[in-house]
């Protein structure tokens, strides 16, 4: 079931950055999390842990302005991975708890006002057949 109400819906949609202390978080996009599932993070693969290394990778996707994501895709996402490692050097790591919890809230906006995954035509669709 999806939810009706608008006004969620726009908040959702336009989304600002958000200073989470030293750190931008970006607003969500479908290039962000095109990116963020080629890196296998656990904010988009079920039952993955949450660990230095892919929130690292996860960090750097969220907090990165769009110039520096630009021209990654899933053929050099080794270079994406080298590039968040260096970007995170100077980043302590007591920041990454913030931008976790920052990122949590855009998903879970954007879940609440996106369709459901299922139909429920669907399902009733065949339970009559």
């Amino acid at each position: 079931m999806t939810n009706q109400n608008p006004k969620l819906a726009i908040d959702a949609m336009l989304e600002s950055p958000q200073l989470v202390g030293e750190l931008v978080v970006q607003p969500m996009t479908v290039a962000r999390m095109a990116l963020l599932e080629l890196v296998g993070s656990p904010f988009l693969t079920p039952n993955k842990k949450f660990n230095v290394s892919n929130m690292t990778e996860s960090a750097f996707i969220m907090c990165a302005d769009n110039s520096q994501l630009k021209g990654f895709n899933s053929k050099n996402v080794d270079s994406l991975v080298e590039k968040a490692y260096e970007w995170a050097a100077d980043i302590d790591v007591s920041a990454l708890p913030k931008v976790i919890q920052a990122v949590i809230e855009r998903l879970t906006n954007l879940y609440k006002v996106s369709p459901s995954t299922g139909s429920d035509e669907g399902e009733n669709s065949s339970k009559n057949q």
